[in-house]
């Protein structure tokens, strides 16, 4: 009998340990990453086309897709990479954690786009990633996020604080 209990609690310990590793038992969001490659443009190029549709359509002060949350961009002076980072805002309304990333690198002739998603919705970690692949491929439309967003408020937070946009230093 004591052997027996000692196995079904091994067992269910190992269910509850492979739930958690998938997200089963916790309450934070599924990752998702994505990747895309544009040839022939250098990786500052391509930065700074994304970085302005990323503040034109998630950041924009009339109706931001990402109300509680600041937009910060590296760009080294050489050309070779960048990174466009998408932080939570704290109580204080400066950067908290990294909710998303879009990097920027320099593959040969091309340029590699790479997308983190650590913290937001997977879907609406989805279809920022999609508005990113759709950027790197030209095109400049804002899509909607209307059904993505919580009941509550557009962005991934309830709240009606507009996001702030910082600049890169």
């Amino acid at each position: 009998m004591v052997v027996r209990r000692i196995i079904e609690c091994a067992v269910l310990t190992c269910l509850a340990i492979g739930l958690a590793a998938c997200g089963g038992l916790t309450k934070e969001p599924i990752a998702h990453s994505g990747s895309a490659v544009v040839m022939g443009k250098p990786p500052a190029e391509v930065y700074t086309k994304i970085a302005r549709q990323v503040r034109t359509c998630w950041f924009k002060a009339s109706d931001p897709v990402l109300t509680q949350h600041i937009f910060h961009a590296t760009a080294p002076a050489d050309g070779t990479g960048a990174v466009i980072s998408i932080y939570e805002a704290d109580k204080k309304r400066s950067r908290g954690r990294r909710a998303y990333s879009i990097a920027f690198k320099r593959r040969l002739k091309a340029t590699q786009i790479e997308t983190e998603n650590r913290l937001l919705s997977y879907a609406l970690a989805q279809k920022m990633t999609a508005d990113v692949n759709r950027w790197a491929q030209g095109s400049e439309a804002c899509e909607s996020f209307s059904d993505s967003a919580p009941a509550s408020g557009r962005g991934s937070h309830s709240g009606s604080t507009p996001a702030i946009s910082r600049p890169a230093q």
